[in-house]
């Protein structure tokens, strides 16, 4: 079997860094005759995400899950010889990523002539109700040969799941600190952040090491840290690292080693859910607030295994809800809201927060990774 997996980057890093996680987990969980093709735009991206990657490269074989991957640089499609352009069996359109057409002319023309083939439209991450009703619906494509299907990520479940390896890096913490945390997210004042954690290593005597990453969070995470020190003098319990951007490896394992993590988007936050660690999610900005909308929904899925701690877990859990739905207020068209979220909850009750991260990581890791339930759906259409 062959399968295609067709990544249009259209947010920085996010779509690719999906997709490439998706490409390891088929790989682990797929038969040994699995063949397994990247159709990718933007090169520079991918590897930043896989130095590995070369940028000048048309087509490039890269070691993936103990076996191999063929990336093809979608510009460069048509250069590409016959036996290079035998269409797949499958097509995965992850996030609405059209199928080139000098791609998808041949894949429809072998389907027409003889075995079906099927493309899964794999769509983004969510924890609405949703997505149970949508996954696995069929959207025909008009053409013979071909299935069409909707295949929805997801928390709930019947869902699709989430895109996870079962390898797992060995965690990293650098630096001696008491605390690692990591700041990773979308344009976002975070000075209520430094208030909090320099007040809280006050209290405890301790210290924490902040990894700000680069990326989109970079300049008012490093702008509001100065306007704190302005403000309060000199803060030796806190060390800040200007992180440049990290691989995807490196990345997962200072989650798996950090104390607390910011994160964005999908691909940091189902890193974080599976690291068991406190953490605090913002989602990606959305005209009219929709964001927050996925927030809730988030927050449903997870509320259960709080309530399993009992009346401290129910408290805790509205003081964490309080926080997620104030950090996702924010207006989708403004780059500078002044922050309304608070962080303390998140390291007093630390402790409470890792066991219940590390019971609900569980769970997700035995019943809901995507890779098997899509290679699953796929044998069961006798692809």
């Amino acid at each position: 079997m062959t399968i295609d997996v067709v990544c249009h980057v259209v947010d920085n890093y996010g779509d690719i860094a999906v997709v490439w996680r998706l490409a390891q987990a088929l790989l682990e969980d797929g038969p040994e005759d699995l063949s397994l093709r990247l159709l990718v735009d933007d090169w520079v991206s991918f590897r930043a995400l896989n130095p590995l990657v070369d940028p000048e490269a048309a087509v490039q074989t890269l070691p993936c899950a103990g076996r191999t991957v063929t990336a093809l640089r979608v510009s460069a499609l048509d250069q590409l010889d016959n036996e290079r352009r035998q269409a797949a069996d499958v097509l995965v359109e992850a996030f609405g990523a059209p199928t080139p057409v000098v791609w998808l002319e041949p894949f429809l023309a072998a389907a027409a002539e003889g075995r079906r083939r099927t493309i899964l439209h794999l769509e983004y991450l969510t924890a609405e109700t949703w997505s149970e009703s949508y996954h696995r619906l069929p959207s025909p494509l008009g053409r013979p040969g071909v299935d069409r299907f909707f295949f929805v990520p997801g928390f709930r479940a019947a869902a699709g799941g989430l895109v996870f390896t079962d390898y797992q890096p060995a965690p990293l913490r650098p630096g001696e600190e008491d605390w690692l945390m990591t700041l990773f997210s979308y344009e976002h004042d975070f000075t209520s952040f430094w208030e909090d954690l320099a007040e809280f290593l006050e209290e405890r005597k301790q210290s924490a090491r902040v990894l700000v990453f680069g990326g989109r969070s970079r300049a008012g995470a490093l702008a509001s840290w100065e306007r704190v020190r302005a403000h309060r003098g000199p803060l030796p319990s806190i060390t800040v690292v200007d992180q440049p951007f990290v691989d995807q490896e490196t990345y997962t394992a200072l989650v798996r080693g950090g104390d607390f993590h910011v994160v964005r988007g999908e691909e940091s936050l189902v890193q974080a859910i599976l690291a068991g660690h406190p953490f605090l999610w913002q989602a990606y900005l959305q005209p009219e607030g929709h964001q927050r909308v996925k927030v809730q929904a988030l927050l449903e899925v997870w509320k259960p295994w709080f309530e399993k701690e009992g009346p401290q877990g129910v408290l805790v859990y509205e003081k964490v809800a309080r926080e997620f739905d104030a950090f996702n207020e924010r207006n989708a068209n403004s780059d500078a809201d002044p922050p309304r979220e608070r962080y303390k909850v998140f390291w007093e009750y630390h402790d409470l927060l890792t066991r219940i991260g590390h019971a609900w990581a569980s769970e997700l890791r035995k019943s809901s990774k995507l890779s098997r339930k899509m290679l699953d759906f796929l044998k069961s259409s006798r692809i």
